[in-house]
Formats: structure tokens, sequence, C-alpha cells
């Protein structure tokens, strides 16, 4: 599932919250524009996580990129939750 396809699954109310639980900016990286920023399922959604905020942390196109390619791990995913 494209990343684009689960932003839009959550909703817009839990994506600004998620943004401002992390401080309006990457989860990863210093990038601060919030209008690009996105949420990402910890557990991914096609696995069964929820759009819960304890399971979305924010993060930008390309982190989220990296997230899903393996290049930033799990471990580190949970442990900037």
């Amino acid at each position: 599932m494209a990343a684009s396809a689960k932003k839009a699954s959550v909703s817009d109310f839990k994506r600004r919250r998620v943004i401002h639980e992390a401080a309006n900016r990457c989860s990863f990286c210093p990038e601060s524009d919030i209008s690009i920023l996105q949420p990402h399922h910890i557990r991914e959604a096609s696995k069964g996580g929820s759009d819960d905020l304890a399971n979305l942390i924010a993060v930008c196109p390309t982190c989220h990129a990296k997230i899903t390619a393996g290049i930033i791990p799990l471990e580190a995913v949970l442990a900037a939750k």
C-alpha cells in the first residue's frame, strides 16, 4: 500500500494531533513544513495496525520512504514514538 493511501486513511484530526505530538516536525529529521508531514502507521494498517494515536508517528515523505524500505528500522521508529 502506498504512503499516500495510508495518509488518506487517517482522519485530518488525528493527522494534526500526531504532528503536534512530534513538535510540528518530522520525527527523524529537521523537516518542519507541516503541509508535507504525514502520519506513519507503526504497525502497518494492512497488518491490523489501527489509526489510534499510539500507532502513529509524524514523518516527512523522505523518512516515510526510508521506514518503508527498512532503512530506518522499526526499533528506531518505536524509540522515536
